[in-house]
C-alpha cells in the first residue's frame, strides 16, 4: 500500500502497565478521582512477576500492590478516613464489597504504610500521542529501577486508506501470511467464511529486543465490540442461548448496517513494547517501522519470511450482502431448533458451529477454542451453509418429526398431556389431562405412550435401547417392559415434581443408619440452623416420627423456610426416598452423629468426621463409593479425568470466580487452568466437581445445605446406580 507514514505524535498510546511510586499516582490520574477498591480479579495482562499482585482498586487505571498490604490498607483506610471495608477471603482481592475513595486518599494510605511500589494499568483507551501528557513510568525513585524495565505499552495506528478524498473506498481490509510460508511464531485469524478466503487478522513476533509482539486487524473487530462482546465468548449450549444468539447477531448486523461504513474500511497496526517510559516505547515503535504497511511487503527478491503478510479488500456492499445471506441459512436452521424455553434441550455441534460461523461472517474470531469451518474441501467436503443454500425447502411436518432425535419421555419432568403422580402408594399413575382415563398398571400405560408417540410421528426408541432398572421385572412388569427413571438433570428440590420409585428395587425400611462410636466420640454440635431444625422436628413429632406426621409438620412452614434439615425432610418426602432409597455407608465404617434416633425415622447426621483440610467434598464422597475416605485423592482424579473428557460440557460454565489467582488469563486459558488446579490436593470442590463426580460414578448426589434448600446432581445421560448423601 502507498500510504504516507503517521507523524509519531499521531500514533496512539492503547494500553499501559507501569510501577510507580504511591506519591506519582495522584499526578498520573488526578487527586480527586474516585476509586473503587478491588472486589473481584480482574484481567490484566501484564508480566508474570505480577501474577500475584493483590487487586486494590480500579477506576482510571487499575492498581495492585504486593499482598502483604492487605490487612495494613484496610485498617489505615478505617483509622485515617473511616471506611468501612471487610477483607476478601480470596488472596488476590482486597475487600468483599466495593467502597469508594479518592486517589489522594489512597495514595495516603500507602505512604503511612510503607507500599514503595504500585503497579498501575490501563487498557482499550486508544490515545493519541499529542495528548499524553504525562510520561508514564519516567521519574521513578531509584529502587524502582528494575521494575521500570518490566513496564509493557501497546502501541498503534489504525489507517483508513486516503478517507475525506476522492481516493477513498468503502473496502474491509483483511491480512494474511502468504502461502508457502511458515508461520514462524504467528497466529491467523480467518474472517467472514468464503467471502474472506483465508484472510483475517494477524498475530507476529518479531526478531527485535523490546517489540514482543504485533498485530494487524481490521477496524471491523472494533466495530463488533461496539456492539457488545459478552454473547460471542463462549458458544451456545441449548435450545435457549443458540436462539438468543441468533438474534444478537440480526440486532448486530442491523447496528452496523445504520453507520458510516468508513468505520469499518480500517487497517490497524499495533506492537506491544517492553520500555521504561510511555516516550521511550513510542521512540522504539517508530525507529522499527512497523507500524506502516511496507513494512510487511515482501517479493521473490525480497521474501521477508518472518514479517510477511498478503493484504485483501472486500467491498463493504458486498459484505453486508453476504452476511444477510448467512443469516438467512441461519433462520432456516432455526425451523430445526426448539423454540420452547426449555434450557434442557440441548443443540447439535453442527448447529453450535453454525453460529460460530456466521458471527465469523460478521467480523469475529474467538480464538482456538472457536475456530470457523475449513474451507479446505479436503477437510470439510459439505460445509453445513450448502445444506442451506438454494436447493433448500422447509421440511414438512413429517419430515421435521424424522430429524428430531429419539426422546426418552422419562426424561421430561411432564410428558405432554399426561402426567406421573406417586403420592403415597410408591406407584405411578397416569392420567390424560384432555379426557381423564386414568391407569395405575404399567404394561397398560407403556401401550398408552407408545399409541401416543406413534399418532404424533415421534421416532419410538428400539427395545433394546430403553432403559430398565437391573433385572427389569417387577409384579406388573413381567416382560422387562420400560420403567420410569429419574430425570437426568440437576433440579432444586423446591421445583422438582414426585417421581416414582424403582421397581423391583429392594427398600430397606429405613433410610441408613450410622451406628455412634461412643457418647464420647459424638461431634460437639452442628450449625446453629440445623440444631434449631431438629428441635422443631422434636417437638412437633413424636419419638417414632413417620412420615404422615412429618407432612403435616411441614406444611406449617412456608416454601422459603424449608431450608436446612427441615428442606432435607421435605426433599426425602417429595423424591421418594424417606424410606426407599439406595445409599448404604459401608458397614464396617463407625461415623459419630449427632441427631437423637428416631427424629427422620432412622436417617443420621455426622459433622466433623471428615476432615475439613480443602478435600472435604472428595473425602466425603470417597467415604460412600470407596469405604474409605482416605481414599479422596483417588475420587479427585476421576473427578478431573470426566471434565477433562468432556470439555464441552463443562468448559461453559467456569469463570475465573472459580479460580485461584490467575487474574491476567485469557478467557479460553481458564477451563484449562481450573483442570489444573482441580488436581491439587486441598483445592475446593464446588458445583462444577459435583455434577462431575454424578456423572463419573453414575451417581445420584444429594447435598444437605444447612443455610439453604437440599438439592441433587444426577448423571445426563444414564440411570443413576445408587444414591449418596452429603
Amino acid at each position: 500500500m502507498m500510504l504516507p507514514s503517521p507523524h509519531p505524535e499521531d500514533y496512539d498510546l492503547d494500553s499501559w502497565c507501569v510501577s510507580v511510586a504511591p506519591q506519582q499516582i495522584s499526578r498520573i490520574v488526578g487527586p480527586m478521582a474516585v476509586l473503587t477498591l478491588s472486589y473481584h480479579q480482574l484481567a490484566v495482562q501484564d508480566h508474570k512477576d505480577y501474577e500475584k499482585y493483590l487487586h486494590l482498586a480500579g477506576g482510571g487505571c487499575t492498581m495492585r500492590i504486593h499482598p502483604s498490604f492487605k490487612d495494613a490498607v484496610l485498617k489505615a483506610l478505617w483509622e485515617r478516613f473511616h471506611i468501612i471495608a471487610h477483607p476478601s477471603t480470596k488472596q488476590l482481592i482486597l475487600t468483599k464489597g466495593s467502597p469508594a475513595c479518592t486517589v489522594a486518599m489512597l495514595a495516603e494510605v500507602m505512604v503511612q504504610i510503607g507500599v514503595e511500589h504500585v503497579r498501575l494499568a490501563s487498557y482499550g483507551m486508544k490515545c493519541p500521542y499529542r495528548l499524553v501528557e504525562e510520561d508514564l513510568g519516567s521519574r521513578v525513585p531509584r529502587c524502582l529501577a528494575l521494575h521500570q524495565k518490566k513496564n509493557r505499552f501497546d502501541v498503534g495506528f489504525t489507517y483508513y486508506p486516503y478517507h475525506g478524498t476522492e481516493r477513498f473506498r468503502e473496502e474491509i481490509l483483511l491480512a494474511k501470511r502468504p502461502d508457502g510460508i511458515a508461520r514462524s511464531q504467528s497466529d491467523s485469524y480467518p474472517l467472514l467464511l468464503e467471502l474472506g478466503e483465508g484472510f483475517g487478522s494477524v498475530s507476529l513476533v518479531p526478531d527485535h529486543e523490546a517489540i514482543k509482539r504485533l498485530k494487524c486487524y481490521s477496524s471491523l473487530a472494533h466495530s463488533l465490540k461496539a456492539t457488545s462482546q459478552k454473547d460471542m465468548k463462549s458458544p451456545p449450549t441449548t435450545a435457549v442461548t443458540w436462539n438468543r444468539r441468533l438474534n444478537s447477531l440480526i440486532e448486530k448486523r442491523a447496528t452496523m448496517g445504520l453507520k458510516d461504513r468508513a468505520e469499518i474500511c480500517g487497517l490497524r497496526f499495533e506492537a506491544t513494547v517492553w520500555a521504561r517510559t510511555a516516550n521511550e516505547a513510542q521512540q522504539i515503535v517508530h525507529r522499527s517501522g512497523y507500524l506502516h504497511p511496507r513494512a510487511y511487503s515482501h517479493s521473490p527478491a525480497h521474501p521477508n519470511v518472518k514479517m510477511a503478510l498478503d493484504f485483501k479488500s472486500i467491498p463493504v456492499s458486498k459484505y453486508f450482502a453476504y452476511v444477510d445471506l448467512m443469516i438467512e441459512k441461519l433462520k432456516r436452521m432455526q425451523l430445526e431448533i426448539p423454540q420452547a424455553h426449555d434450557n434442557r434441550k440441548e443443540i447439535s455441534m453442527q448447529q453450535k458451529q453454525a453460529i460460530l460461523d456466521v458471527g465469523n461472517a460478521m467480523g469475529w474470531n474467538g480464538g482456538k477454542f472457536q475456530r470457523p469451518t475449513s474451507l479446505d474441501k479436503e477437510k470439510v467436503p459439505d460445509p453445513w451453509w450448502e445444506e442451506y443454500g438454494d436447493g433448500w425447502t422447509p421440511p414438512t411436518e413429517a419430515e421435521a418429526a424424522l430429524r428430531r432425535s429419539p426422546l426418552d419421555l422419562w426424561e421430561r419432568l411432564y410428558p405432554l398431556g399426561s402426567y406421573l403422580n406417586v403420592a403415597g402408594t410408591k406407584k405411578p399413575s397416569l392420567q390424560c389431562n384432555l379426557c381423564g382415563i386414568k391407569s395405575r398398571s404399567q404394561e397398560e400405560m407403556v401401550l398408552w405412550l407408545t399409541d401416543w408417540i406413534r399418532k404424533l410421528g415421534l421416532p419410538l426408541l428400539e427395545e433394546h435401547q430403553r432403559r430398565t432398572v437391573p433385572g427389569g421385572w417387577s409384579k406388573d412388569n413381567p416382560n422387562k417392559i420400560p420403567t420410569p427413571c429419574s430425570s437426568p438433570n440437576r433440579n432444586d428440590a423446591g421445583k422438582q415434581t414426585k417421581a416414582p420409585p424403582e421397581p423391583g428395587s429392594k427398600s430397606p425400611s429405613k433410610g441408613p443408619t450410622i451406628r455412634p462410636k461412643s457418647s464420647r466420640g459424638k461431634s460437639e454440635g452442628l450449625s446453629k440452623k440445623v440444631d434449631e431444625d431438629l428441635e422443631q422436628i422434636r417437638k412437633g413429632t413424636s419419638s417414632t416420627s413417620r412420615k404422615e406426621t412429618l407432612e403435616e409438620l411441614l406444611a406449617n412452614f412456608q416454601e422459603d423456610k424449608r431450608v436446612g434439615w427441615l428442606g432435607f425432610a421435605e426433599f426425602l418426602l417429595e423424591q421418594n426416598l424417606f424410606d426407599d432409597n439406595s445409599g448404604h455407608i459401608p458397614p464396617d465404617l463407625v461415623i459419630p452423629t449427632v441427631s437423637p434416633p428416631d427424629i427422620l425415622d432412622g436417617w443420621k447426621v455426622s459433622h466433623g468426621f471428615i476432615k475439613g483440610d480443602g478435600n472435604c467434598l472428595f473425602r466425603a464422597v470417597a467415604t460412600w463409593v470407596c469405604g474409605d475416605q482416605e481414599a479422596h485423592q483417588e475420587v479427585r482424579r476421576k473427578c478431573c479425568k470426566e471434565m477433562a473428557q468432556n470439555p464441552d460440557k463443562y468448559s461453559p460454565f467456569v469463570t475465573r470466580g472459580d479460580l485461584e489467582g490467575k487474574a491476567s488469563l485469557q478467557d479460553p486459558d481458564i477451563f484449562g487452568t481450573f483442570l489444573t488446579q482441580s488436581q491439587e490436593s486441598g483445592f475446593w470442590g464446588g458445583d462444577h466437581h459435583l455434577v462431575a463426580l454424578s456423572c463419573a460414578y453414575q451417581i445420584r448426589l444429594v447435598v444437605l445445605s444447612h443455610e439453604g434448600r437440599t438439592y441433587d446432581n444426577i448423571p445426563g445421560s444414564e440411570q443413576p446406580t445408587r444414591t449418596i448423601f452429603l
